[in-house]
């Protein structure tokens, strides 16, 4: 099979690459590659697109590139000057940048991930080119944006009890600025009392997975917060148990809101409606003790 390291053995191609005819060697190489690739000159006229490329962005194969700038395909045109600019901090080299671009005579938006380097051209004294390539991130992009707009904490830990994975209100909730921060703290440490956490790792070992588990743990800056844990175990392709998952959700304030009733001489209670039953959702010690159960763990859960 004829693929790039092939390429190489030709004499035209090899004259072109100590040219720096980047656009004669893609011509011939861009075909093998499944990433978009592309090269346009400083005006953002396109010199050479594969197939690929014109795939994600919606061109037609009879389309004649040349005739195209690449800033049309661009959702903020603006910023293709920005990143022009940036490129030129960056010694002619930015990877990594995710764009909003438009699909070609329609009205999809596509987020595409573009890597991107200025090269001189040594055909044309004083001229450049910029040679990028395109992935269409879209659905990525999407997913995280659901992701992050969860107020519940979403979380992947390592059995070493560090994050691998997180949205923002993983952070919000601890107080960190940031899913970086946090990715550099040791869970556990973010747990009021340490036999709590182990009791916690051990009924999630026996059970699997765990349902609104109550833990008393703290802040960045040791405050005390409620929080309830949906967590399971994480495992990977081979079923090895490699950490867990799951949510945390903050629920200091309805902490606070029981513990109020805790003190109370009265009976209270909360009843939801499950399947035309009336379901002790919550109560108080109170409301167990006089109905004849020792504790509220008794009562939630039943009929009313």
């Amino acid at each position: 099979m004829f693929i790039f390291k092939d390429l190489l053995k030709l004499p035209s191609v090899a004259k072109s690459l100590l040219l720096n005819d980047y656009i004669y060697i893609l011509s011939k190489a861009g075909q093998f590659l499944p990433i978009g690739l592309y090269v346009v000159d400083e005006e953002g006229y396109f010199k050479y697109c594969n197939m690929v490329c014109r795939t994600i962005l919606g061109i037609p194969p009879e389309t004649d590139i040349s005739k195209r700038s690449i800033a049309e395909f661009y959702v903020h045109p603006r910023l293709r000057k920005e990143l022009i600019n940036r490129l030129e901090e960056r010694g002619g080299l930015l990877c990594g940048q995710v764009i909003e671009f438009k699909k070609d005579n329609t009205n999809k938006i596509i987020y595409v991930e573009d890597n991107c380097q200025r090269h001189e051209s040594r055909l044309k004294a004083g001229k450049y080119y910029y040679v990028g390539s395109i992935t269409d991130v879209t659905e990525n992009v999407n997913y995280r944006q659901l992701f992050d707009d969860l107020s519940s904490g979403v979380f992947r830990i390592n059995g070493n009890n560090f994050i691998e994975m997180a949205n923002e209100a993983v952070a919000k909730i601890f107080g960190y600025n940031s899913i970086k921060e946090i990715m550099e703290v040791d869970i556990s440490t973010l747990w009021k009392n340490r036999k709590e956490f182990e009791n916690y790792l051990s009924h999630l070992s026996k059970k699997g997975e765990l349902t609104n588990y109550p833990a008393k743990m703290v802040t960045k800056n040791k405050k005390p917060i409620f929080i309830s844990i949906n967590s399971k175990l994480w495992k990977n392709d081979e079923g090895e148990i490699i950490g867990r998952e799951g949510t945390f959700t903050d629920i200091t304030n309805e902490m606070k809101y029981l513990q109020t009733f805790e003190r109370f001489s009265i009976g209270y209670y909360e009843v939801r409606n499950v399947q035309d039953k009336q379901i002790i959702f919550n109560c108080n010690d109170t409301f167990a003790t006089m109905h004849g159960y020792k504790t509220k763990d008794e009562v939630v859960g039943l009929d009313i």
